[in-house]
Formats: structure tokens, C-alpha cells, sequence
């Protein structure tokens, strides 16, 4: 089973968390995840984090450290996504519109509300973790 490593980058504006729909025409068009995307051959977790908020979403951000990890698999490949405590740098965030560079929907929900949105299965593991107040050290 072929193995894709995936970084997803939690970025928290006060008590929000910030969320993107999965383009449309693109698999599982219609929920929603942390922003992030598959690393290239050779990349680390923080470059990728850099390169795809850069290419997705036109914002420039820094990574402090992995606070969780998931598995999900679909047919031949196994995703292992990483989630990375991320933070844009000052003046990106008011950069953010409704729409990202590549068409998908872009918005701030509170961090209570991530069950409530329609997130992939492994993102919504991953919240379920967040409000458990588990990950390894506070925003």
C-alpha cells in the first residue's frame, strides 16, 4: 500500500480555527479539513506547510510542531496526515477572503463547532482531540 504523507495546518485566531472545503470535482468535494496538502519527495512537514498556505490560500505562515497524526485509507493508498500547530505571519490572516486561489471555500469556525461541520472522518478525529484539550501544549 502506497504510503502519502500529508501535512494539515491548525490555525487558531483567538477561539476560531480555520477550515477549507475540498474543491470542486475534486474527491470528496463537499467536506471540509485543515488547510495543507501532500509533500513533495524530499520535503519536510514545515516546507510543505509553507508551499501549499502559499499556492492554496496566498498566505505566508510558520510551524511550531506536530500535535497530532491520523491514518486514512483509500483503496491502494494509505494517507498519514500531520497536523502542524501553525501560524501566519503578521498581516496574512486579513488576507483570507471567502475563496482560496484554487476555487475552494475558506472560513473561521469556533473550535466548540468543529463537530458540527462537515469535516473529512480523519479532521474530525483530530477536532474531537483539539477539544479534548490532549494535544501537547496550549496556543
Amino acid at each position: 500500500m502506497k504510503e502519502i504523507h500529508v501535512c494539515a495546518c491548525v490555525i487558531r485566531r483567538g477561539e476560531e480555527v480555520l477550515i477549507c472545503g475540498r474543491k470542486k470535482g475534486s474527491a470528496l468535494e463537499g467536506f471540509f479539513e485543515f488547510p495543507g496538502g501532500k509533500l513533495e519527495k524530499g520535503e519536510l512537514l514545515h516546507e510543505a506547510a509553507k508551499r501549499e498556505l502559499a499556492e492554496e490560500l496566498g498566505i505566508k505562515v510558520f510551524t511550531l510542531d506536530e500535535i497530532g497524526s491520523a491514518r486514512a485509507e483509500s483503496g491502494e493508498k494509505c494517507f498519514l496526515l500531520h497536523f502542524l500547530r501553525t501560524f501566519a505571519l503578521p498581516g496574512e490572516l486579513e488576507k483570507l477572503s471567502g475563496t482560496g486561489r484554487e476555487g475552494q471555500e475558506v472560513k473561521w469556525v469556533k473550535t466548540s463547532s468543529l463537530p458540527e461541520q462537515n469535516l473529512l472522518p480523519s479532521d474530525r478525529d483530530f477536532a474531537h482531540f483539539l477539544l479534548s484539550g490532549m494535544e501537547k501544549a496550549p496556543f
